[in-house]
């Protein structure tokens, strides 16, 4: 597997649990995993919540290593991506 089909696979896995996150909210439920287990699993998912929830963890990312872990690391992440 390539590092472009790695973070696909990665992508399609985040929409699904950001999916299963919203859908637990709106349902009241305590798990996520239930929720992945029960709805999603054997759903197809539209993409754009893969890039919804990378775009979010991108900028989680950043605004935490900019914040707590200085410029060293934001340009070390930089570096990796």
């Amino acid at each position: 597997m390539d590092q472009q089909d790695a973070n696909q696979e990665a992508k399609d896995d985040l929409g699904r649990r950001l999916l299963a996150a919203l859908m637990s909210y709106q349902l009241h439920l305590k798990s996520i995993d239930y929720t992945m287990k029960t709805y999603i699993s054997q759903q197809e998912v539209d993409p754009s919540w893969g890039e919804l929830g990378w775009t979010l963890l991108e900028m989680m990312n950043r605004g935490l290593a900019q914040k707590m872990l200085g410029p060293v690391l934001q340009a070390l992440t930089d570096k990796i991506q």
